[in-house]
């Protein structure tokens, strides 16, 4: 048995701009994971009501998106959820490893502030609806001050050199040559 019990994941298609070790120190409150949810109360009733279908899930209320992650593994294992995340790792998701957290955390999920992983769309967003959904305060302070920028989608820093803050994916680029 290890003695991890707690860890923050990251994707590979991002850049952290920020100190991320507050992450570590954010209190899950009882949940199994925490990520910053992916903003379905954007989406239209029929693409709502089709992801529900899929899941298999009372809500999307919920839904993370995970590209960063805080992850109680103490508490995983306690529940013996790994077992049950295993399990959803052989069902055929369409956002394979992201809707099979998902569902297996249910219930379980605590949100963190858009900073943490701010993604293109969002950064050009000017719609009151995102800070409904955020919150005003959260998503502003997000823009701002992007700790974590997500390259989600196929708007990648090194396929297209002009999107969002593409510049400075290439200044850690170049940055490692420097290593």
């Amino acid at each position: 048995m290890t003695n991890n019990h707690k860890c923050i994941y990251i994707d590979s298609d991002l850049i952290v701009e920020g100190d991320i070790s507050e992450l570590y120190d954010i209190e899950l409150e009882g949940k199994c994971i925490a990520g910053v949810k992916e903003g379905f109360e954007l989406a239209s009733a029929q693409l709502k009501k089709k992801r529900l279908n899929e899941l298999k899930i009372p809500s999307l209320e919920d839904y993370i998106n995970t590209g960063v992650l805080i992850v109680d593994l103490k508490k995983i294992r306690e529940m013996n959820l790994d077992y049950n995340l295993k399990s959803a790792g052989y069902i055929t998701y369409r956002y394979n490893d992201q809707d099979a957290i998902n569902v297996t955390f249910f219930g379980k999920i605590k949100h963190l502030p858009v900073k943490y992983n701010m993604r293109r769309v969002w950064a050009l967003a000017n719609d009151p609806e995102y800070y409904e959904c955020f919150g005003k305060n959260n998503f502003c302070e997000a823009k701002k001050s992007p700790v974590v920028i997500h390259y989600l989608g196929k708007y990648k820093p090194w396929i297209y050199k002009n999107t969002y803050k593409a510049k400075r994916w290439w200044d850690y680029v170049e940055m490692q040559d420097d290593v």
